[in-house]
């Protein structure tokens, strides 16, 4: 799954149901979020409620985005290096 642009109260609805339906099999979902230019605390919320339901993989997490999850202690839960632009999350 590849998240472009802003991820807001405007779009939130959509990306939830779409991770959800994502997330219904037993397959890892990669979340590639190279081009998210923005994140707000609900999208953050919501990206740390679907990690703790299931196993997903953040990848090309910008800088900003990274210190917002490590700030939730998502980050904490497994991280494969600390040059890493990805993040694997298994709950």
């Amino acid at each position: 799954m590849t998240l472009i642009g802003s991820i807001d109260q405007t779009n939130l609805d959509a990306m939830d149901a779409a991770l959800g339906d994502a997330m219904a099999g037993d397959d890892v979902v990669t979340i590639d979020l190279t081009a998210v230019t923005f994140c707000s605390v609900a999208a953050l919320r919501m990206l740390v409620r679907h990690a703790q339901a299931g196993r997903i993989i953040l990848s090309g997490m910008q800088p900003q985005l990274q210190r917002a999850l490590a700030a939730t202690g998502l980050a904490s839960m497994t991280a494969p290096s600390p040059s890493s632009r990805d993040l694997e999350v298994a709950s």
